[in-house]
């Protein structure tokens, strides 16, 4: 979020440092929404997810903390052409929230245990991790292995 303070320090005349890791990045965290998923225990669930990567501009992930995340590349609608945040004295929590540490150039998707661009993609990974029981998902190992 420093670098939407941008716009306002430089109003104040204040200059914003070039170490400011948002410092010329274009708000890339502005440009899509990563919503946290389940990990899926049922087929229902599988499926919920299959269906998510059938559409354009999804991707689902898996961050090294394990956590599962649909991942869609869509702009906030207030997000000025610019770049910058068009409300940002009343921006949501989540923005206000949002640290530069978390940022995609501080946070490599290389630090994920896996993404998925496509149900291909998505099954070759469940071959290797889980097994089906019934209607119920259950893991093959403690650590998740990669195709």
């Amino acid at each position: 979020q420093d670098g939407f303070m941008a716009a306002e320090k430089k109003k104040k005349g204040k200059k914003v440092p070039e170490k400011n890791p948002c410092f010329g990045c274009g708000a890339e965290c502005c440009k899509y929404l990563a919503v946290y998923i389940a990990e899926p225990a049922e087929m229902s669930e599988y499926g919920a997810i299959k269906w998510y990567l059938h559409h354009r501009q999804v991707v689902i992930y898996i961050d090294k903390e394990k956590d599962w995340y649909v991942h869609v590349e869509v702009p906030c609608k207030q997000m000025s052409p610019k770049g910058k945040c068009k409300i940002y004295e009343s921006r949501p929590q989540v923005c206000r929230n949002y640290q530069a540490t978390a940022c995609e150039r501080a946070d490599t998707d290389v630090e994920n245990i896996a993404e998925f661009n496509s149900v291909v993609e998505l099954d070759e990974f469940f071959k290797l991790n889980y097994r089906v029981v019934g209607k119920d998902l259950k893991r093959r190992h403690r650590k998740y292995r990669t195709p």
